[in-house]
C-alpha cells in the first residue's frame, strides 16, 4: 500500500512538522509513505508555487504512481483553503483523500468566513474518506458547523514518544519552562508579566525558561522592561537536546495561549513529570482536569497564572501529586498506539 502524505515542509517550525517527521521515520510493514511538502517558510511565490505544483503533477502521479490513499495535513486560513483544493483535486482523480485537521484558529476562520467560502470547505470535507481530529471535542464542532455526519471522522490525538521511567529525574525541580511558539495568541507576554509579579523571595534560585521562535526578541525586551532578565530566560530555539535537558531539569510547565488545538509540548512536559498550567482553551480540558493532573486558568488572566505558578512553587507535596498523574496521562497519548490506529485508518480507506 502507498500513502502520500502533504504538509508543511520539513523545515517549518510546529507541532505539525514534528508528528510528519515521527510518522516518516516510522518502518511499516506493506506500506510505503512519500511525503509532499505544500509550503515552506520562504516567500509567499515559492508557497504558491508548490501548491501549483502539486495540483499539476497529481493526474500524473496517479498515472505512474498511484497511491492508495492521500493523507493531507490541515490547519486554518488560506492553508485550509489550499490543502483542500488539493485534496478536491485527488478525489477527482479517484484516490481516497483523509485530511488531518490541526490548527486552534481553524473554528475562528470556519466562523468568520462569508457564507460562500464555508460552503466550500463543508463541500470539500464532506467528499473526503475520513477526517481526523484531535479530540471529541473538535470532531463534534466539525460535525456540527460542516454539516458531516460522525461517522466519518477518526480522532486521534496528538502523539507523543513517552521517555523511559528511569530518565525521569525525581529529584526537587523548582525552575518553570514554557516551548513552543512565542507571540501573543500563545499567551508568551502575559506569563513574563505574570512572573514578574511572583514576589522576588518566592523565585529565590529559580528560574523561568522559554524556549522556542516567534517573537523572541519582543520576549527579551517585554523581559527587560520588568526587569527580570535575572530570572527570565529567553532561550529561542534549542535544540532536541537542550530541550529534554530543560526537560529533566523543570519541574513546572505553563501553556499560557489564548487558541489551542492538542499541543504536543503539553503532553511532552506531562510525559516527564513536569506539573502543566494551562489555559483551558482547545481541547487540553479534555485531557487536563484541573487541580489533578494539572491547573486550568483563563486565558489572559495574568493574575491567575502568576497565582498558580506560586501555589505549585510553594507547594511541593501539590506539584508531585499533579506530576504524577501528568505521566499517567501522557501515556494515553504514546506513539505506538497511534501509529496503530493510523495505519488501520490507511488501510480501511484505501482503493
Amino acid at each position: 500500500m502507498k500513502i502520500i502524505m502533504i504538509g508543511p515542509d520539513f523545515s517549518v517550525v510546529g507541532g505539525i512538522t514534528s508528528l510528519n517527521k515521527m510518522i516518516m521515520k516510522e518502518i511499516y510493514d506493506e506500506i510505503s509513505v512519500d511525503f509532499s511538502p505544500s509550503m515552506h517558510q520562504r516567500n509567499l511565490p515559492g508557497r504558491f508555487s508548490l501548491w501549483i505544483r502539486s495540483l499539476i503533477f497529481a493526474p500524473f502521479i496517479r498515472i505512474f504512481r498511484p497511491p492508495d490513499v492521500v493523507h493531507i495535513h490541515v490547519s486554518s486560513d488560506l492553508s485550509m483553503l489550499r490543502k483542500t483544493s488539493i485534496g478536491n483535486m485527488w478525489n477527482m482523480l479517484g484516490v481516497p483523500v483523509i485530511y488531518h485537521t490541526h490548527g486552534s484558529k481553524a473554528r475562528d476562520f470556519i466562523e468568520g468566513s462569508s457564507f460562500i467560502t464555508k460552503w466550500v470547505i463543508s463541500r470539500r470535507f464532506r467528499r473526503a474518506s475520513a477526517i481526523i481530529t484531535l479530540s471529541e471535542g473538535w470532531k463534534k464542532w466539525y460535525s456540527e458547523n460542516l454539516g458531516i455526519e460522525s461517522s466519518r471522522f477518526a480522532v486521534l490525538p496528538t502523539p507523543i514518544a513517552l521517555p523511559p521511567l528511569q530518565e525521569i529525574d525525581q529529584k526537587e525541580r523548582g525552575d518553570v519552562l514554557y516551548s513552543g511558539l512565542m507571540g501573543l495568541r500563545k499567551g508568551t507576554f502575559d506569563l513574563i508579566e505574570a512572573w514578574s509579579r511572583s514576589p522576588d523571595e518566592e523565585k529565590y534560585g529559580r528560574k523561568l525558561h522559554l524556549i522556542g521562535n516567534g517573537d523572541v526578541s519582543e520576549a527579551r525586551e517585554k523581559s527587560k522592561q520588568l526587569n527580570q532578565e535575572g530570572t527570565c530566560i529567553i532561550h529561542g530555539w534549542v535544540s532536541e537536546e537542550e530541550k529534554i535537558e530543560l526537560m529533566r531539569s523543570c519541574g513546572i510547565y505553563v501553556l499560557p495561549s489564548h487558541n489551542e488545538g492538542l499541543p504536543m509540548g503539553l503532553l511532552e512536559a506531562m510525559s516527564w513529570g513536569l506539573s502543566p498550567i494551562s489555559t483551558g482553551v482547545g481541547a487540553i480540558p479534555e485531557i487536563i482536569i484541573n487541580g489533578e493532573n494539572g491547573i486550568l486558568v483563563p486565558p489572559g488572566n495574568v493574575d491567575e497564572i502568576s497565582l498558580a505558578i506560586r501555589s505549585l512553587m510553594d507547594d511541593p507535596s501539590k506539584r508531585h501529586a499533579i506530576s504524577a498523574s501528568a505521566i499517567e496521562t501522557a501515556k494515553e497519548h504514546d506513539w505506538e498506539e497511534y501509529i496503530g490506529n493510523l495505519t488501520t485508518l490507511w488501510k480501511e480507506k484505501s482503493r
